[in-house]
């Protein structure tokens, strides 16, 4: 599914909306990610935003989601 989504993208230069709580597949197919929470935006940047912190995807994510007791 990765590969036919890269593929379709490089294509056809389009937009891809993915749900999804797998970390690796946001790794392997975006270079910006929106996270939503309760109907908030809990962060809007790039992958490489989110590594400047120090962290890992999994444990940027579980902060975040912690801080806003979700």
């Amino acid at each position: 599914m990765r590969d036919f989504i890269l593929k379709q993208n490089e294509l056809h230069g389009t937009t891809v909306i993915l749900t999804t709580h797998d970390m690796q597949d946001i790794e392997a197919l975006t270079r910006r990610i929106i996270l939503i929470g309760k109907g908030k935006i809990l962060l809007d940047g790039t992958l490489e935003d989110i590594r400047r912190g120090g962290r890992n995807m999994d444990e940027t994510v579980a902060a975040l989601y912690h801080s806003y007791g979700i």
